[in-house]
């Protein structure tokens, strides 16, 4: 990722396209679990938003930024630049990155066990991104409010969410997130002791995970698979899958 971004800024680009390059290349270099550069790359195309006044650009890598700080554990950063992501966004009329600061907002809320606050965050994002148009955003929403659900034991709820949250992947042509749901929905009927529906959604989610080429996601899977297989008393079958 450094030396494609090199070579890219080597040449006459705008600082918009040097600052997306920026946060690209932190991108990927927090994917290969290198969280310093990371953040150096993600603050580099901070301080490029600021030179530009790209107020697009700096709010979204505010978000970049905090989804990088939650990762490694320091929530309140994390929380400290969404709210200065979201104040930005809103400021400007930026609505699609308002609307996905404020989902990521709720993931955060419910990491910190603030559930009440984290519903009320989801269910703000869900309307805001359907008022926008940005169903994507809106399946992602819902499927994260869906876990929520599910963590506090509210199955049925949890379930209509992941229903929902499924429809809109599809019609949106969004295989990962289709997956994630597929997955997510299963571990809910395992909890429930549903295990022939909890090892058909799995099975759904490996051929559409396998499709996406996300091999970490596939190996989790296989896993849960393995586990629910072994825990049922099917260890020959079991080990297929470990």
């Amino acid at each position: 990722a450094t030396t494609i971004l090199d070579s890219l800024l080597g040449h006459d680009v705008s600082p918009t396209t040097q600052g997306r390059l920026f946060q690209y290349s932190g991108w990927v270099l927090k994917l290969s679990g290198h969280t310093s550069e990371a953040e150096a790359a993600y603050k580099k195309a901070l301080a490029i938003s600021h030179q530009s006044g790209d107020t697009l650009l700096e709010s979204n890598t505010l978000a970049w930024l905090a989804t990088l700080a939650r990762e490694c554990g320091h929530s309140a950063q994390a929380e400290q630049y969404l709210d200065d992501a979201l104040m930005i966004a809103e400021a400007n009329g930026h609505t699609r990155s308002y609307d996905n600061a404020l989902a990521y907002m709720a993931v955060l809320k419910a990491e910190q066990g603030k559930f009440t606050e984290a519903l009320a965050h989801y269910q703000q994002a869900i309307d805001l991104a359907r008022a926008h148009g940005n169903r994507a955003a809106e399946g992602t929403s819902i499927g994260n409010m869906a876990n929520l659900h599910k963590e506090q034991g509210d199955f049925s709820v949890a379930l209509k969410h992941y229903q929902d949250a499924l429809e809109i992947a599809r019609e949106v042509g969004n295989r990962r997130g289709e997956g994630t749901v597929l997955s997510n929905t299963a571990t809910m009927h395992q909890a429930m002791g549903e295990s022939a529906q909890a090892f058909e959604l799995y099975s759904q989610a490996l051929v559409v995970i396998g499709q996406t080429g996300e091999i970490r996601a596939e190996g989790i899977t296989l896993g849960n698979m393995g586990n629910l297989l072994y825990s049922d008393g099917n260890l020959d079958s079991a080990c297929d899958y470990l």
